[in-house]
């Protein structure tokens, strides 16, 4: 194991740059790494307490498949308009 030290070292001393350059690549990729983690941790940190608000409650999501011209139609007509304002009230 000592033999493998040595040959790192002598290795690290022949090649200056290339060494510097694998310790800043292996810096960059710990960072992302760190970074990632962090973001995901918060993300899921912020979902957990939102839904803790509603917690024995039932959450209902709405969503449609009006897509691109369907959409158009229906809102450019009275009785689309006229059926979402009901809903909304």
């Amino acid at each position: 194991m000592k033999n493998v030290y040595v040959e790192i070292k002598e290795s690290m001393k022949k090649r200056k740059l290339f060494a510097i350059l694998i310790f800043i690549n292996t810096f960059i990729f710990f960072l992302l790494l760190t970074i990632l983690y962090v973001y995901y941790f918060n993300v899921d940190t912020k979902t957990d307490s939102f839904y803790s608000q509603y917690e024995g409650k039932n959450i209902y999501q709405l969503s449609d498949n009006l897509l691109e011209e369907k959409e158009e139609q229906y809102f450019s007509s009275t009785k689309g308009l006229e059926t979402v304002k009901n809903f909304h009230n």
